[in-house]
């Protein structure tokens, strides 16, 4: 798997993880192979260079050139800072000795949570709503899609009680004058009488 596709699929899993999926194990390995990746890259360049200076000595050497070449490469001490476990996925991290002291200077506790359970935290956010399964009057079921839950929400309305085929026939029947009532209503117009 080239690099590209393992920091994409990393960010998918760390993306599935902050929603609450268990990806775990599957995010290790990718880590692992990321690590692996990158060993292999600083290896092969370190190789070259290494070859690379070969060349160079034994041009050096036939055309009889002095180089000064230094002793050891410097190599930059480790950051300074201590490895805390994560207090909610048990993941080891990296606070350093700068944090700690920023920490310490504000009255504050040491972090406890590794970066990506801190977003979480951070994120969290009340339970999205989901679809739910309603009993009609008619004993039928029906769905009360999430955009349905937030436009009664908004509009200040109980969940319903009918299905949607239950709700149109309630509402034709509102909406339907009886006969009777019609017809009296059109003889007291035809005779002129007030309507009221």
């Amino acid at each position: 798997m080239s690099s590209l596709a393992i920091k994409q699929m990393i960010a998918t899993l760390e993306e599935q993880l902050q929603a609450g999926h268990n990806v775990k194990s599957q995010l290790d390995n990718l880590y692992k192979q990321r690590d692996a990746e990158q060993k292999a890259v600083v290896d092969a360049a370190l190789a070259v260079k290494h070859q690379a200076e070969i060349e160079q000595k034994k041009l050096d050497k036939k055309m009889k050139i002095k180089r000064y070449e230094p002793e050891a490469e410097y190599v930059p001490p480790p950051p300074a800072g201590r490895t805390i476990q994560c207090c909610d996925c048990s993941t080891e991290f990296f606070f350093a000795q700068k944090e700690e002291e920023l920490f310490a200077a504000e009255g504050m506790q040491p972090r406890k949570r590794c970066a990506p359970c801190l977003q979480i935290k951070k994120d969290k956010q009340p339970p999205q709503p989901q679809p739910i399964v309603l009993e009609c009057v008619c004993k039928a079921h029906f769905i009360f899609t999430i955009g349905s839950q937030k436009h009664f929400k908004a509009q200040g309305w109980a969940a319903p009680k009918r299905c949607p085929p239950c709700r149109e026939a309630k509402k034709a029947q509102r909406d339907v004058v009886p006969v009777a009532e019609a017809q009296a209503l059109a003889s007291d117009i035809a005779a002129g009488a007030e309507v009221v």
